[in-house]
């Protein structure tokens, strides 16, 4: 057994209990949410929200199946039964996870061929039971680098383009755009809270915010209602946190108000990739703005509503 640098989806925390209209399944009766192309000579990648969660269409050695698209993961997760070769150790937010690595031959996302592609498989029973839906697997950075992601969770509108391809016109005006900065495979945004900068990884895969532990005492003046819980992890473990509002905070130029936090142990995740995140950007905050992410110039866009 070796370690390996490698992230299975920085928290995908299981916090909003969100079950209903959920993606086409192994369960029978569960309604499909995916767009789907009729005209096969279009490069339509369908996909769509799942709580607080994008999921996309892709194909694994030609099966069709569904992701979600996680900017916390690193590579591609798969929940199938393939050839295990080598067992590898993945690290999320307070726990490790042993996985199977393999290759896969070749991986679609619309017309974007990955071949001799390294995967890393999961058990995500656990994840498709609390979801209600199918989930083949994650796709993490590593391969997002050639996309353009733009997500609006208000009006459930999500668009994945090829980098080569115009995107669609959101119709909306930029609020802010900014040309964030990656700590490994993390896509990083600065945040301020009474005048204190603080780096947070944006996760599209993290249905909750989470401030790092340490800084709980330096914020006891801008929190709210702290009260102590558990979430899941898709590591199958049970994490403590403590939950709270943050009163007011400032990131882009804009300033957030009321926003749910988590304080949790991000030490481990930190050590293991010799990164310093000092939090969590997730749904909570996500939802707040339709945006855009830019994958191969990486930049984020904000939208005005």
């Amino acid at each position: 057994m070796r370690k390996f640098k490698l992230t299975f989806g920085l928290v995908v925390l299981l916090c909003t209990g969100w079950t209903t209209n959920a993606v086409s399944g192994r369960n029978p009766g569960v309604k499909s949410i995916f767009w789907v192309t009729s005209n096969p000579s279009e490069d339509l990648i369908g996909a769509r929200l799942a709580g607080g969660l994008i999921m996309v269409q892709a194909r694994l050695n030609g099966r069709l199946g569904n992701y979600i698209l996680d900017t916390g993961a690193s590579h591609l997760f798969i929940n199938q039964q393939l050839v295990n070769e080598k067992t590898v150790q993945a690290y999320g937010a307070g726990n490790q996870v042993s996985v199977q690595s393999d290759l896969a031959a070749r991986f679609e996302i619309g017309p974007v061929t990955f071949s001799d592609q390294p995967i890393y498989k999961m058990d995500m029973r656990h994840l498709e039971a609390l979801k209600n839906c199918q989930i083949d697997g994650i796709i993490g950075t590593k391969l997002l680098k050639n996309f353009t992601l733009f997500v609006d969770y208000k009006n459930g509108k999500v668009e994945l383009t090829p980098a080569d391809q115009t995107p669609g016109n959101p119709n909306l005006t930029a609020l802010q755009t900014y040309p964030f900065k990656m700590q490994g495979h993390f896509p990083m945004l600065s945040v301020s809270v009474n005048d204190v900068d603080y780096e947070f990884a944006l996760d599209t895969g993290a249905e909750a915010n989470i401030f790092s532990g340490i800084f709980e005492q330096d914020l006891s003046t801008h929190t709210q209602e702290l009260r102590v819980g558990k979430v899941r992890t898709i590591a199958q473990s049970t994490l403590m946190v403590r939950n709270f509002t943050l009163t007011e905070m400032e990131c882009l130029s804009l300033s957030y108000t009321q926003l749910g936090f988590m304080f949790s142990d991000l030490e481990a995740l930190n050590q293991a990739y010799g990164v310093q995140l000092d939090g969590i950007l997730g749904y909570p905050f996500l939802r707040r703005h339709p945006f855009t992410i830019d994958f191969s110039k990486d930049r984020l866009v904000i939208w005005r509503r």
